[in-house]
């Protein structure tokens, strides 16, 4: 990659330890996992689309339908098609042209964590169907 034309403008940091990439998360405007559909990706429920919720950065990610369902009705990222550059694309694009979208996109994303799906509640959901396992 680093021979491509466009590497002039990736600011490539290498592997972080976790408290350090975090902070370049905080300092960026958007949040990108974009995989391919490949293996069980469609099935997994990726740590960053939270993480990037936490810290109220809007994302774009793969048009997955479990991501899409469990995370649409918040509004609060662009999904795009796993294999088109062109929505990679547009969904830069939106995002770069609407910063007051983005800024509500990462309130919602923020809301979405904070609200729904965090430690606390997903404790509560465990504790409940331990307990109703132990009955």
């Amino acid at each position: 990659m680093e021979e491509h034309i466009a590497w002039k403008y990736v600011s490539y940091k290498g592997v972080l330890p976790q408290c350090d990439a975090f902070s370049w998360i905080r300092c960026s405007d958007v949040g990108l996992i974009w995989l391919r559909d490949i293996g069980d990706y469609s099935e997994t429920s990726p740590n960053k689309l939270f993480e990037y919720g936490a810290m109220g950065i809007p994302f774009i990610a793969t048009n997955f339908k479990l991501w899409h369902s469990r995370l649409s009705e918040y509004n609060s990222g662009v999904f795009i098609e796993p294999e088109s550059i062109v929505d990679f694309i547009n969904g830069v694009q939106f995002l770069y042209d609407n910063s007051e979208v983005r800024q509500q996109m990462g309130y919602n994303g923020n809301s979405f964590v904070h609200d729904k799906y965090n430690w606390s509640i997903e404790y509560i959901k465990f504790k409940l169907a331990i307990d109703k396992a132990l009955k």
